[in-house]
């Protein structure tokens, strides 16, 4: 029996049915996009799996199904994928189930906004972030310092960080060098909403490149630490010059043992600059890292009359080049690091205010202009 136009009318009908599939090798660690069917050389059965089948359609030439699977939005194409269809392709179309919602007696006169869905009492029931009678409101909270666009209701995150609500992350923050040597310290941090067993740190040559093994550490727990040391002149020849890490996350609970795939997050570069001998890249470190470059990590917030602007802005409104805070020439001053602790003075030239002006400013190396007003930089 050709079970096709069944499923298709029944999908159309109840919006999605539930199917099985033998699933074999190819599909578990290999699958990444396309059309699948299984591949000469997948011979490992590991058994049946039940997917959700949404929807169908042809890609060059090939009809497949659409269906949605439970191994996170890592696996496949987010978390979907498309077997080919008309074949009874993996046994996909021996047989399939579908609910019989219940219809309300009256039709319910509100709408829901932004994907809700109405209940049997006329209620909308929310999906995500929005919440509020018509879904209208969104209810989401950014961590971490991420910025809330209400509109969309999504987070914009800082570098770092990620997830809805930016409450995951995963940083390389230098901590500093030891004296008088070329070893320098980092810490490398992370949560992870979606963790599962088997999740590693790599070391890689460059952004693709081979793996130092013995610098590979586990991560056992869905939020740690762990703190490295490092040599400064150490790295593969023919490689850049520069620290590149990943995490290998397993896109579920046995993927560690049973060939499901991983995920990659790749870690912000870290460098250390040989002229300056200072550290710089990574994510931005905790306020007591030492020997980190100047204007290495800039952030741009803005707030108030500026007291706490640390970005680095060097030029003023007029585009005069700032003069550093440490230097008296070519304008004698006394807002110095001494005279204003803790105001972000001192080897360098960008705007701050440290004495209550309406925002933020410098000196210039103006000789014709003793100081001037700033913006943040775009």
């Amino acid at each position: 029996m050709n079970m096709v136009p069944r499923m298709q009318s029944s999908i159309f009908e109840a919006g999605s049915i539930a199917v099985n599939i033998e699933v074999y090798s190819d599909f578990t660690a290999e699958y990444s996009g396309g059309v699948y069917s299984k591949g000469r050389r997948a011979t490992r059965l590991f058994g049946a799996h039940p997917l959700a089948c949404i929807g169908w359609g042809k890609s060059a030439g090939t009809n497949y199904w659409l269906v949605a699977n439970s191994w996170s939005k890592h696996w496949g194409e987010d978390g979907y994928a498309r077997i080919r269809s008309g074949t009874n392709e993996v046994g996909i179309e021996s047989e399939f189930v579908y609910p019989v919602p219940e219809v309300p007696e009256l039709a319910c006169k509100n709408r829901c906004k932004h994907a809700g869905e109405l209940t049997r009492s006329c209620q909308c029931k929310c999906t995500g972030p929005w919440s509020g009678p018509e879904c209208q409101t969104c209810a989401l909270t950014c961590a971490n310092g991420g910025m809330l666009d209400s509109t969309s209701c999504k987070c914009r995150c800082r570098p770092g960080y990620f997830g809805e609500a930016c409450d995951e992350y995963l940083l390389f923050q230098w901590k500093g060098m030891y004296k008088h040597t070329m070893w320098a310290a980092a810490t490398i941090s992370w949560k992870i909403n979606d963790f599962f067993p088997g999740a590693r740190l790599e070391r890689v040559a460059d952004s693709n490149g081979p793996v130092f093994p013995a610098q590979t550490k586990a991560m056992s727990t869905s939020q740690g630490k762990i703190d490295i040391w490092t040599h400064t002149q150490t790295f593969a020849p023919g490689y850049p010059r520069a620290w590149f890490y990943r995490a290998k996350l397993p896109n579920g609970p046995s993927c560690s043992v049973s060939p499901c795939g991983f995920r990659e997050l790749k870690l912000s570069t870290a460098f250390f600059d040989g002229v300056q001998r200072c550290l710089k890249g990574g994510n931005k470190p905790q306020a007591d890292a030492k020997n980190i470059c100047a204007g290495a990590f800039c952030d741009e917030a803005l707030t108030g009359d500026g007291r706490y602007y640390k970005g680095c802005q060097h030029k003023t409104r007029s585009g005069r080049e700032c003069q550093r805070w440490n230097s008296q020439s070519p304008h004698k001053h006394t807002r110095t690091k001494v005279n204003y602790p803790s105001r972000g003075l001192g080897n360098h030239n960008f705007c701050r205010n440290p004495d209550g002006e309406p925002t933020i400013w410098c000196y210039t190396t103006d000789p014709s202009k003793r100081w001037e007003f700033c913006d943040v930089k775009d």
